[in-house]
């Protein structure tokens, strides 16, 4: 199936997920998350501020904050030849975030960017994951460039169990993840 027929079909079962099991499935998610040997050990942690459908994270987030570790939130900026993703560092939720060109919650303040490289541990957003850990993002490529100068080991897919897939297509340009956590585990 091609990346944008997945994109679609994804989308609209998360976007149709009911409420109810909606906050059932994140909290089995943020209770995996808690349980990983990565996350206890993390000093830094970057993090995605969920969008529409996606898996909740603003409970990972500022429990990450709670036991103070570094929380990083992606911001997209302009260069002078592209957009690139930057890992900003945030310390409260409410007075270092607001909505974003994309309406994704960002850090509006320049206050710490982490290069890529120095971050324990990246939970990446996907529309849809494979278990190789290939990945379809949201198009834009700007994960798959961030994630260059972070080692495999240390990038994590969050989605919910319906995203995974058998096989999804993937070019020299998608970068995977080491492992995918879902409400299954």
């Amino acid at each position: 199936m091609e990346k944008a027929i997945i994109r679609q079909r994804i989308a609209v079962l998360r976007d149709n997920l009911p409420e109810n099991e909606r906050i059932k499935m994140n909290k089995l998610i943020e209770k995996n998350i808690y349980g990983l040997k990565e996350f206890k050990k993390a000093r830094s942690v970057m993090l995605f501020a969920s969008f529409r459908s996606e898996v909740g994270t603003l409970p990972v987030i500022k429990t990450a904050l709670k036991l103070k570790k570094q929380v990083l939130l992606p911001k997209v900026e302009k260069t002078s030849h592209e957009k690139k993703l930057s890992a900003i560092e945030i310390n409260d939720v409410n007075k270092d975030l607001k909505t974003g060109k994309y309406g994704i919650l960002e850090p509006y303040r320049k206050s710490k960017e982490v290069f890529p490289e120095k971050i324990d541990i990246v939970f990446v957003p996907g529309i849809a994951f494979d278990k190789k850990g290939n990945r379809i993002g949201y198009g834009g490529g700007y994960y798959d460039r961030f994630l260059k100068s972070v080692p495999l080991s240390k990038r994590i897919g969050l989605a919910y169990s319906f995203q995974l897939s058998g096989k999804v297509p993937s070019s020299k340009n998608d970068l995977k993840v080491a492992k995918v956590i879902t409400e299954k585990g």
